[in-house]
């Protein structure tokens, strides 16, 4: 944009002034200042416009963002509850597990000090727990006939 100083507004209101005369000197004025009322009126409309578009596409995102993160803290209490609920051997592999509230919070927070180092105590515990229960596999069998035979 050009850099316009009092001076040249002043030699631009002389030389319209000579140009239109003094009879249509203040009609012209008026009327370029409806252009600008109304190209700023327009503007307006338009930027209102954007907001309530934006608006509309915003509003369903945060509301899945928040209602994602109420599941997710609703499934992270019944983990963590499930976990303190536990008793007897399975209980002992959990020891130094910290909650899952707490790495989610360090992982929100941007610290991730030890998250893998306790998702992979988490893992391990969950993976004793499930081999506890489930019979020997057909190749376990084999392995411990040939202990016993020989």
């Amino acid at each position: 944009m050009p850099d316009i100083g009092l001076v040249e507004i002043i030699v631009i209101g002389i030389a319209m002034f000579l140009i239109l005369g003094p009879e249509r000197t203040p009609e012209f004025m008026g009327q370029i200042a409806r252009w600008l009322r109304k190209a700023k009126s327009w503007f307006g409309d338009v930027r209102e416009q954007l907001r309530r578009e934006v608006d509309t596409v915003q509003d369903p995102i945060v509301q899945a963002r928040e209602m994602a993160k109420g599941e997710i803290q609703a499934a992270t209490d019944e983990v963590n509850a499930s976990l303190a609920g536990q008793s007897g051997p399975a209980a002992g592999n959990r020891a130094g597990v910290r909650p899952l509230s707490e790495i989610y919070q360090e992982m929100q927070e941007g610290r991730d000090d030890d998250t893998s180092q306790g998702f992979m105590q988490g893992f391990k515990a969950q993976k004793a727990d499930d081999d506890e229960g489930m019979p020997p596999e057909a190749g376990d069998s084999v392995k411990q006939d040939e202990k016993q035979h020989g």
